[in-house]
């Protein structure tokens, strides 16, 4: 292993994001450009760009702050969220996937986000500001000397419940911020699009969607469900063994 490699691994696991948008793939194929590794969740149901489904709850991925510390323990974390048809595919640098057209709602708040998610909303029918957990503000909160300053003011009611931020991804009717935001979605935008433009400002990045397929009964036989001319993936139990073995190495060669 290089220090050149040694290099890009840091690089790469270090920038986590997430895609909450909807969209649609089309027949375009894109190749993952270099420094940039996709995971989306493939669903078995018709393809989509999503931010939850019913099945599964996506809190701790997006809050967690030690789930997007580095990349093993980004793909433990996700690892819980798989089964024999739903599960995480993992593209990187060289991959061959479709692109995704992606569109805007009016109900929806589209965006990229770097993990974990943070932000700021105000909850007009208790008359208080919620905050995450990690912003400057919840660490005020914390504080007791600085709590009981604030709450001896005229200043609203400020609660920690990141949850609740998390909420905001689905609703633009709340009046709140979501601080971590990085990129806003343009409707039409194309995937590869953003990408492109996120590598102008971001040395190595890894993107989590939450996508759908749904091929018809012969293709997933004759393909395992993807078509031939898209690259498979890797899914997460093998990927989080080979990370490991790599660290593993690693450890081994600083130590001689």
């Amino acid at each position: 292993m290089t220090n050149e490699n040694s290099w890009y691994d840091q690089q790469i696991n270090r920038n986590f994001f997430f895609l909450n948008a909807h969209g649609d793939e089309i027949e375009r194929r894109w190749e993952v450009p270099k420094g940039v590794r996709i995971i989306m969740f493939c669903y078995s149901k018709e393809l989509q760009v999503c931010d939850r489904f019913d099945k599964y709850n996506w809190y701790h991925i997006l809050l967690d702050p030690t789930a997007s510390d580095n990349y093993c323990d980004f793909l433990t974390a996700i690892s819980g969220y798989s089964s024999i048809r739903d599960h995480f595919c993992i593209y990187e640098e060289h991959d061959i996937i479709r692109d995704l057209d992606i569109h805007t709602d009016e109900e929806f708040r589209e965006g990229m986000y770097r993990l974990p998610v943070k932000g700021y909303a105000y909850d007009q029918k208790n008359e208080m500001v919620v905050v995450s957990d990690g912003t400057l503000l919840s660490e005020i909160h914390k504080d007791k000397t600085l709590n009981k300053l604030m709450k001896g003011s005229k200043r609203k009611k400020v609660v920690v419940d990141s949850k609740r931020i998390v909420d905001l991804l689905r609703v633009k009717n709340e009046v709140g911020i979501i601080q971590s935001q990085v990129r806003k979605i343009h409707n039409k935008a194309r995937l590869s699009n953003l990408i492109n433009s996120m590598k102008l400002h971001v040395s190595g990045l890894t993107v989590l969607l939450m996508v759908c397929r749904n091929r018809d009964e012969y293709d997933r036989k004759a393909t395992g469900g993807i078509a031939d001319d898209i690259t498979p993936g890797r899914v997460v139990s093998e990927e989080l063994e080979r990370m490991r073995g790599k660290c593993k190495l690693e450890k081994l060669m600083r130590l001689h």
